[in-house]
């Protein structure tokens, strides 16, 4: 009775194919990302490379220590990180022990288009969901559908992700991936991918034009729409 179906990332569709072995409607795949945004010059930033963060308070129900030691290791290293969290006090309390280190901030939420106009003061955006916290929620892990994602990929950020596999679309030359199995050796993969600015200038700019040619909602979902309307006439 499915004429078609659509999913946001690729191991989620091969999960439904498993599921539904009689299913032999079409599929699309149409990922979380904003609509195509008007392209801005890029500046470059004065200083080491600045990491954004708006992962939400699920994060925090993961493996804390080990984040902890991540996020403590990256500061050490010269690179600020601000967090923009969403939720209670208390929620923002908890993320803010997680390291002493002046580098840290926890930022107070802000409307999602004010936000977008915050991310051009950074230049790399954080993913955190690490190999070592599989057991925790292998799911969540390997498909790693989040709108961040499209978010960071939209402002010109590099993506700094832990090697999911359902981001492993995203192009080599616009992402860092890091090992988080253990969180110095991952956050001293980071630190060094992330420390030639010019070269995280330049990956910003491709990750600019990314968006505007691929990851973005009319592109995303053209190949649905051209169906839906072949499907009607």
């Amino acid at each position: 009775m499915i004429d078609a179906y659509v999913d946001s990332c690729d191991i989620w569709l091969k999960w439904r194919q498993t599921d539904w072995p009689r299913l032999s409607a079409d599929y699309f795949v149409a990922r979380h990302t904003p609509p195509l945004r008007t392209a801005k010059t890029l500046e470059r930033h004065a200083g080491p490379s600045r990491i954004l963060f708006t992962g939400s308070k699920y994060v925090l129900g993961l493996d804390r220590d080990r984040l902890s030691r991540f996020l403590s290791c990256v500061c050490a290293l010269g690179h600020p990180i601000d967090w923009y969290l969403p939720g209670t006090d208390d929620v923002r309390a908890t993320a803010r022990s997680l390291t002493q280190n002046p580098l840290f901030a926890v930022k107070e939420p802000v409307e999602k288009s004010h936000l977008f106009d915050l991310m051009s003061d950074y230049d790399v955006g954080l993913h955190w969901a690490p190999m070592a916290e599989r057991v925790y929620d292998p799911d969540y892990f390997d498909s790693a559908a989040s709108n961040k994602i499209g978010e960071y990929i939209s402002c010109g950020l590099v993506v700094a992700h832990a090697g999911n596999p359902g981001l492993s679309f995203i192009p080599d030359d616009i992402c860092v991936v890091y090992d988080p199995t253990e969180p110095e050796v991952g956050a001293r993969q980071l630190a060094a991918a992330i420390s030639d600015t010019e070269k995280i200038f330049q990956m910003r700019q491709l990750t600019q034009a990314y968006h505007h040619e691929v990851l973005n909602f009319e592109r995303q979902w053209e190949g649905v729409i051209q169906h839906l309307m072949r499907a009607s006439s």
